[in-house]
């Protein structure tokens, strides 16, 4: 936006900002972005380049698995525990169902 001589005494527009990696949404305006599942933080707008700031940072793998992060989707149960760990869009963010395995019985 530039000053101009005559009224509405400006020209140009203003062009909404997107929402930042690893989050989605309508815009950074709308207040609506939200960290990609996998991911926990907020995005909040500010008066500066790049107009947001963004602390969506991905999950570590929960503490019964192993992995690079939940957001990367390679987290695997330890050995000794049986089922899976995914990504989620709310609370906590993932979904974690590894539970040690039982010991075999003896017979």
């Amino acid at each position: 936006i530039i000053a101009v001589a005559m009224a509405p005494y400006y020209a140009g527009s203003c062009v909404a900002v997107g929402c930042p990696a690893n989050s989605k949404g309508t815009n950074v305006p709308s207040e609506d972005c939200i960290c990609d599942a996998g991911y926990s933080g907020t995005v909040s707008a500010v008066a500066y380049s790049p107009f947001y700031v963004s602390t969506c940072t991905p999950l570590p793998c929960p503490n019964t698995s192993v992995g690079t992060n939940v957001a990367v989707g390679d987290c695997v149960c330890k050995a000794g525990y049986t089922g899976s760990v995914h990504a989620i869009s709310v609370e906590p963010f993932y979904a974690d169902s590894c539970t040690p395995v039982a010991c075999p019985s003896t017979a």
